[in-house]
């Protein structure tokens, strides 16, 4: 486990790499890396600069990477050496592993090995496919979150909100405290304030 972690946090990620990439297997433990795949790296960029256009669907491109760019996954001892499913497209185009991170224990991490494709055409990918961009993480402290309970027994939260002065032309940053409403046998009518 410790081996694991000095390994994540000196950017490489343990395990398998995806398809365009190679582990180093001839390297010594301890010192073993991801490097390109130099049958199969330019074969996945070419995949992403067509998906990039948006002319392509995910069917079309697994067939053109399969039929003309003849891509097939590694030979290994047991499996391998088979054409790409059109699951296995999605799991490319959905994989932060092409722009230089990696996902692990449900952290995202910068990665040492080469990036395929930059972050924004990652997200670009991903409007395209209809799944919303990389998600981010927001996490508001609000004053009186969980000190304060409504007349009707629920949390009180916060929501920040913006708002534009149509004379100025400002934005003006607000938060409101409302009930949480999340008992189930009570209808709560309080307003924010």
């Amino acid at each position: 486990k410790r081996g694991m972690e000095t390994k994540i946090n000196q950017g490489w990620c343990p395990g398998m790499a995806p398809i365009g990439y190679l582990n180093t297997p001839d390297r010594e433990k301890g010192l073993k890396i991801v490097i390109k795949d130099p049958e199969r790296f330019e074969i996945i960029k070419h995949m992403w600069e067509h998906m990039l256009t948006g002319k392509y669907s995910i069917e079309q491109l697994r067939r053109l990477a399969c039929d003309e760019w003849k891509l097939t996954t590694k030979k290994t001892k047991k499996r391998g050496g088979k054409k790409l499913t059109k699951s296995a497209v999605y799991r490319i185009c959905n994989n932060p592993f092409y722009y230089g991170s990696f996902v692990r224990h449900g952290r995202l991490y910068q990665g040492k090995h080469e990036a395929m494709i930059t972050s924004d055409q990652f997200d670009e990918v991903q409007v395209i496919l209809g799944n919303k961009s990389r998600p981010r993480r927001q996490k508001h402290t609000f004053a009186f979150s969980g000190l304060i309970k409504c007349i009707c027994g629920g949390q009180i939260t916060g929501t920040k909100k913006q708002k534009t002065i149509k004379s100025t032309g400002e934005t003006q940053t607000y938060i409101y405290y409302r009930c949480s409403r999340n008992k189930k046998d009570v209808v709560c009518y309080q307003s924010p304030i």
